[in-house]
């Protein structure tokens, strides 16, 4: 979330209210281009990564690396147990500094500031003494580069002037002038030309006072109006009086801004400008995670799934070369069956089939440097070697036929997935499962199971139109702990021959119609086969299941069941919760 000038006055404000006289006690540094400050009993985050920049106290949580990088070193030395004094923005440009007031090595008091530049590819964070010259920064610029020069030593300059008009002081005359020669639309031309104003607050504010204009050759009227506007909202943010940011938008493009962005449709109060912000942040960095969570197991499986595949193949023409197994043995036999009878032509024996009724001759190759009996005995191997290798073929076949179902189920369960809990779930089990080898495939330390369990998804919950209680599982994991904890008599629901959920009905005698229909839509809904128009879920009480030894997480075999057809296509799906 990109801040423009506007909105971070505002934050900075609020962060001056909460931050100023409190004391910092921690100082890390995550990830190259984030730093969390523990303040109190508040985490400020600030994030200069190019692709995205915020400040926020209490946003997202990161792991801190094991060993913390210098320029994180250096704020602890410079940081630590001093007391914030000033939190300030001095215009509109996207730079905040705070102003904390400490000890030196000597033990003197000392104040430093540092400076949080959010300024898009180039922001920074730099601490900077009383002097105004640099103590260090997160990401020096030596000299000589044709930019400015950021290294320690060095007199701290603020980034170049842009020679944009300050909103506090903006006139109407100020805004004709320039546009005399601008050939752009309004928002474009407002954007550029006016200190921390965003194309989103741009277009928000010509969206509300001059809708009809493409360009900016608007009357002094509208002029004087948009200037007053952008004065007034200047001097809100500065004063503390903005204490709610407005949700504006859906999907993509749903923005928090100090204004309702009218233009990107309904919107919604949201109390506190830095708990809103937080809020927003923490659900953007969690859909990030779990987005990235989610492809990560998705690649696993996939290569699992090909992996698995490629010995498939490799099997099936195994078994294809024992077709001719009984040829050895039928050649062996008749060997042993002519040993003074045969006749030698060449490198074939020639010999009577005694089980033809008419007794014809058959040829059979032999090495002609052996005996026959050799031969007989050779050709018995060959049967013996292709017996072993098809009934090793075929439990190969069976199991890997069986983990392949298992990884669609591992599949399914990741594409349904639909928070971050669920995936760190599925991701505990394919780790048990031995399908993460190694940590670079996993995101997350082994945890006891007590810790883990603390943080398990919960299942699904529904209630059926009788009033029935119903549990799915998100995961194989939550499906086998659905299964071991359900009554004898409750009812589980399954679709048929396919990856998806357990459903676990409370046992209700007579069970409505109703109620065995809807679940076995929920099953149908939460499997592989959704996208089908006709799904058979079969269905049972939990006392016929049956989990066979060493099984993997969520498998069971059952009988006694009952099997419903679900027209997806004809079904009202309840809300998904």
């Amino acid at each position: 979330m990109n801040m423009d000038g506007f909105l971070l006055k505002s934050l900075a404000t609020d962060l001056a209210r909460i931050l100023v006289d409190q004391r910092i006690d921690k100082v890390h540094q995550p990830t190259s281009g984030h730093l969390t400050i523990h303040v109190g009993k508040r985490r400020l985050s600030i994030n200069v990564a190019p692709h995205e920049t915020y400040m926020v106290l209490d946003g997202p949580k990161l792991a801190n690396p094991l060993s913390p990088p210098f320029f994180c070193l250096m704020l602890r030395k410079h940081l630590t147990n001093s007391r914030i004094v000033k939190v300030q923005m001095p215009d509109f440009e996207r730079i905040v500094e705070l102003t904390c007031s400490g000890r030196d090595e000597l033990g003197e008091s000392a104040e430093v500031t540092l400076i949080v530049e959010l300024t898009g590819r180039h922001s920074n964070v730099l601490l900077v003494n009383e002097a105004g010259l640099i103590i260090d920064a997160l990401r020096r610029v030596p000299l000589g580069d044709g930019v400015r020069p950021i290294f320690p030593g060095l007199k701290y300059e603020r980034p170049p002037e842009q020679g944009k008009l300050s909103p506090v002081t903006l006139s109407a005359e100020a805004l004709l002038t320039l546009s005399a020669t601008a050939s752009v639309r309004l928002p474009e031309f407002l954007s550029a030309n006016v200190q921390g104003l965003s194309m989103l607050l741009a277009r928000e504010i010509s969206f509300l006072l001059a809708p009809d204009e493409n360009t900016v050759a608007v009357a002094i009227e509208t002029w004087e109006a948009i200037s007053a506007f952008i004065r007034s909202l200047a001097q809100r943010a500065e004063s503390g009086e903005i204490t709610s940011l407005y949700l504006s938008g859906e999907g993509p493009k749903r923005h928090l801004h100090i204004v309702p962005l009218s233009h990107l449709g309904a919107h919604s109060v949201v109390a506190g400008v830095n708990d809103a912000l937080s809020a927003a942040l923490c659900s953007q960095e969690s859909g990030r995670l779990e987005a990235q969570l989610g492809r990560k197991l998705g690649q696993i499986i996939s290569a699992k799934t090909r992996k698995a595949q490629k010995l498939m193949k490799a099997l099936q023409e195994d078994l294809s070369i024992t077709d001719n197994k009984n040829d050895h043995k039928r050649f062996g036999e008749l060997l042993y069956a002519n040993l003074g009878t045969f006749r030698l032509e060449g490198d074939m024996a020639v010999v009577t089939d005694y089980y033809d009724e008419n007794l014809a001759s058959v040829l059979v190759p032999v090495d002609p440097n052996r005996s026959m009996a050799e031969n007989a005995r050779r050709y018995f191997r060959q049967y013996e070697k292709a017996v072993g290798k098809e009934k090793y073929a075929l439990n190969r076949l069976e199991e890997t036929q069986m983990y392949l179902s298992y990884l669609a189920g591992l599949q399914s369960a990741v594409a349904q997935a639909d928070d971050i809990h669920s995936l760190r779930e599925i991701e505990q089990e394919m780790d048990e499962q031995g399908l993460i080898t190694n940590g670079r495939n996993r995101s997350v330390k082994k945890v006891d199971t007590k810790h883990r369990q603390s943080g398990q998804a919960r299942p699904r919950e529904f209630i059926s139109p009788d009033g029935v209680r119903i549990l799915v599982g998100r995961n194989n994991l939550q499906n086998e702990r659905l299964v071991k904890g359900a009554k004898p008599d409750d009812l589980w629901f399954h679709v048929q021959k396919a990856p998806g959920s357990h459903c676990i009905v409370e046992a209700r005698s007579p069970m409505p119609d109703t109620t065995i229909e809807f679940a076995a839509t929920l099953a149908a809904y939460f499997s592989s086969a959704r996208d089908s128009t006709l799904v058979p879920v079969d269905y049972t009480e939990k006392k016929h299941l049956r989990r066979p030894p060493g099984a993997k997480p969520g498998y069971v075999t059952y009988e006694r069941h009952r099997t419903v057809v679900i027209n997806m296509a004809q079904v009202i799906l309840p809300d998904i919760q």
